[in-house]
């Protein structure tokens, strides 16, 4: 069954790009597509003989999964997603930058995935903290009512650093999140 709703996911992710890609159109449309149909190269299982991975793209797999580099720990969340949505009750997934070497797609995907997942199992909470935009517009796309986002802020009072946290209010700018939110308040400031 997670299998299936990690398919189902993956298959809604790429209706996605097509349609966006439509949008797009033209000799952009095929760049945009190209950029974002990589997003999910490798997918890692346990199986009763052990470590399997499959490149979904290539369509090859292996059981030698201490060849992998670290450019597919990005893989590593999604099997951790899928087997936590697959535990029966309350379940919680606490993940700490899941896009830790993923390409902008894939890290668009997590957020995606993640986000779908726990939208679609009303017993599983999915915590994650990252600087990613990407990962962030994923989980935006995926269900935006289901997303709550809090950014963290140290301040100092009197000498004593302490931690904010805020909700987002869906402002462009994520203050210490992106390069382009830092680039676009000296832009506003300069013009």
């Amino acid at each position: 069954m997670a299998y299936r709703k990690f398919e189902e996911v993956k298959e809604e992710f790429n209706k996605l790009i097509e349609k966006t890609a439509g949008e797009i159109g033209g000799e952009g449309a095929g760049r945009f597509k190209a950029a974002l149909s990589h997003f999910s190269p490798l997918f890692i299982d346990i199986t009763s003989d052990g470590w399997l991975w499959s490149d979904l793209e290539v369509g090859i797999e292996g059981s030698n999964i201490e060849v992998l580099s670290s450019v597919f720990a990005p893989s590593l969340v999604i099997l951790y997603a899928v087997l936590t949505y697959a535990m029966q009750g309350t379940k919680a997934l606490l993940i700490e930058d899941p896009e830790v070497q993923a390409h902008p797609s894939t890290s668009m995907f997590l957020g995606y995935l993640l986000t779908k997942l726990a939208m679609s199992d009303n017993t599983m909470r999915v915590i994650t903290a990252t600087h990613n935009y990407e990962f962030l517009q994923g989980a935006l796309m995926a269900g935006e009512e289901a997303v709550d986002v809090y950014v963290f802020d140290r301040r100092s009072e009197g000498g004593i650093f302490t931690l904010v946290a805020e909700q987002w209010n869906h402002a462009a700018v994520i203050p210490g999140f992106t390069e382009p939110g830092i680039l676009s308040i000296y832009g506003r400031k300069s013009s």
